[in-house]
């Protein structure tokens, strides 16, 4: 989950740690557990087997987790190698942070800016805030949670308090991470930013199934319509409008091509055994309301052969032949029981285009990876 200029730095995990569901933390005092030996499975010494996930502090646990997972990944796609954000992140994320790697390796060797500007390691790092919902009993399960980050600045005082509006900064981070099975990390599938005010509120909410996945499937396809500039969907979307218009632009404004989008599926779009959703719909209850994040796999087409004017990015895209650019979108909305749906968050970007190398297979091990993932 590359947040760009942002570069996190999490908490190392400390020696004599075991890693239970994925989550490196303390367990010391635990109760013992030892194993079934008619099925294998773990079974506790003592009547009951806690779940981390339904413990207070099961978020906080995650995120450091991941942090530390995070930050390896960081300081060796610093050295322009990607082989470790496989530990961290998956799906359309991992797709993204690809994407970066490849971008600033190329820039550095054009002599031009990076993505990130000068950020430097240890500027940032995610704090968990709120987990939204809970993960469900069935692999792979995911859980939505609002974060912020260290460097995460308060909202001018004249910014609203209570209500957001288009005018106002986006003031969290909402991500999914999910979970391929017991033990396993939770990697990152979506991220974006969105409004606090937002978010609906009450009590942590349940995975959605049956008749509310369906309603949930069904907005999301709206969106999905939306992102290609459809007029015809009931959506609220006056706080992510100009998101849209911005993934279609260049960078003076101007709006140049077409989009179009489809729901991302990570066998087609690039991540292969990846833990995340087949249609990458994340939904949950939420008292009266459905609370969706959706990511989206994007082609951005353009109706003349004019190059960017990014080197790196005209490389990457083809050279001097524009070729369409490939995108990853994130959204964050919700569904009332009236029907009404409001988007109230987005994320994404550029990710690399079908038959470009990512530099994954071909590099070597970074010295990083001696250091085995959480949760292996």
């Amino acid at each position: 989950m590359l947040v760009v200029p942002l570069v996190l730095l999490g908490l190392g995990l400390t020696s004599g740690c075991l890693v239970i569901d994925g989550i490196g933390r303390d367990r010391s005092s635990d109760a013992t557990t030892t194993t079934n030996v008619r099925t294998g499975a773990p079974t506790s010494a003592e009547p009951d087997t806690v779940d981390p996930t339904t413990q207070p502090d099961f978020l906080s646990d995650l995120i450091d987790d991941y942090n530390a997972r995070h930050t390896r990944a960081n300081e060796a796609s610093k050295r322009f190698d990607p082989s470790l954000w496989s530990t961290a992140d998956t799906a359309g994320v991992l797709d993204r942070d690809l994407f970066v790697t490849r971008y600033n390796e190329l820039a550095a060797e054009l002599g031009v800016e990076l993505l990130g500007g000068d950020s430097e390691p240890g500027d940032s790092r995610f704090i968990a805030e709120r987990q939204l919902t809970a993960p469900g009993e069935s692999y792979p399960r995911w859980v939505l949670a609002r974060l912020s980050t260290a460097t995460d600045e308060p909202l001018p005082s004249a910014s609203p308090t209570t209500a957001a509006s288009p005018d106002s900064f986006p003031d969290a981070q909402f991500s999914v991470f999910v979970q391929s099975g017991s033990g396993e990390p939770w990697l990152g599938a979506v991220s974006g930013r969105t409004w606090k005010a937002e978010l609906p509120r009450g009590p942590i909410g349940a995975v959605a199934a049956g008749e509310d996945l369906e309603r949930a499937t069904e907005a999301a396809g709206w969106v999905r319509d939306w992102l290609g500039k459809s007029e015809q969907v009931p959506l609220e979307d006056q706080l992510v409008t100009t998101y849209r218009r911005n993934i279609a632009a260049e960078a003076d404004g101007t709006v140049h091509g077409e989009l179009g989008c489809s729901a991302y599926r990570p066998a087609v779009h690039g991540v292969p055994g990846a833990p995340a959703v087949d249609n990458g719909v994340y939904a949950a209850r939420v008292g009266d309301t459905l609370l969706v994040a959706a990511s989206y796999h994007c082609i951005r087409r353009f109706p003349y052969d004019t190059l960017s004017w990014n080197p790196p990015l005209d490389q990457l895209m083809g050279g001097k032949e524009l070729k369409p650019h490939p995108l990853v979108v994130h959204i964050l909305f919700t569904r009332a029981d009236d029907g009404t749906v409001r988007l109230i968050g987005a994320g994404g970007g550029k990710v690399l285009p079908d038959g470009v190398d990512s530099g994954v297979d071909h590099l070597e091990t970074s010295e990083a990876a001696t250091n085995p993932p959480a949760g292996a």
